[in-house]
């Protein structure tokens, strides 16, 4: 009775065998084609010959190829994997069998995430830019809905009141510091002067007559 390692030897060596039949042919195609060109006389020029569509028996045996390639691959994946086997998944994008592994939440290359949105038919995502007058809610940290503490399975989260659900938040708005104002203090007429309200004063509230009448109060130390 043969073993499973005698079994996998002897598919191996039938592959084998198959791909270099298969290689020989494509060789002595192309050095068919080459001496067929080299025995033309120099400078005739063939036309174009348009390529023909394949048949039903090239497309059955290149699937049959694929197949037995893809069996090959999964079997060298399995034992090449080790202790990562266990985290490996089919691959539902690979049209011959292909693995992914598990990646954490918000890890993933966002140029590798376009790449498979493609490769599923969806249209790729437009360059936006970055909002200048919105920020990232710092309560929900983005995702709109907060912890409640409830032990409901309905009522475990809840929208941020913060954003109202939406995840983002205007930014704060950084106010100029109010403008300091010095205080004006009216200027009293020095004792001996009678203050008349029917005279003209100057800016700093000094009657006409009095002595520093228009003279600034730095000037004079009053």
């Amino acid at each position: 009775m043969s073993t499973v390692a005698d079994l996998a030897a002897e598919e191996a060596a039938r592959a084998e065998a198959e791909e270099e039949e298969t290689g020989d042919a494509v060789e002595t195609e192309e050095e068919q084609e080459t001496q067929t060109t080299d025995d033309e006389p120099e400078g005739r020029q063939e036309p174009a010959q348009a390529v023909a569509a394949p048949t039903e028996a090239q497309i059955e045996a290149a699937l049959k190829s694929l197949e037995r390639e893809a069996e090959r691959h999964a079997r060298e994946v399995s034992k090449r994997a080790g202790p990562f086997l266990p985290e490996l998944h089919p691959c539902p994008l690979c049209f011959t069998p292909g693995f992914t592994v598990t990646v954490p939440a918000g890890a993933f290359d966002p140029e590798r995430r376009q790449a498979v949105m493609v490769a599923m038919g969806e249209p790729p995502e437009p360059p936006y830019k970055t909002a200048k007058d919105a920020v990232t809610c710092d309560d929900c940290d983005g995702w709109g809905l907060v912890l409640t503490g409830s032990k409901s399975a309905n009522f475990v989260t809840k929208p941020c009141t913060r954003c109202t659900g939406s995840g983002w938040i205007n930014p704060p708005v950084q106010l100029a510091p109010p403008p300091v104002i010095a205080p004006v203090f009216p200027t009293v007429p020095p004792a001996g002067v009678p203050y008349d309200p029917s005279l003209p004063t100057d800016q700093w509230g000094r009657p006409s007559g009095h002595p520093h009448y228009g003279i600034r109060p730095a000037d004079v130390g009053a």
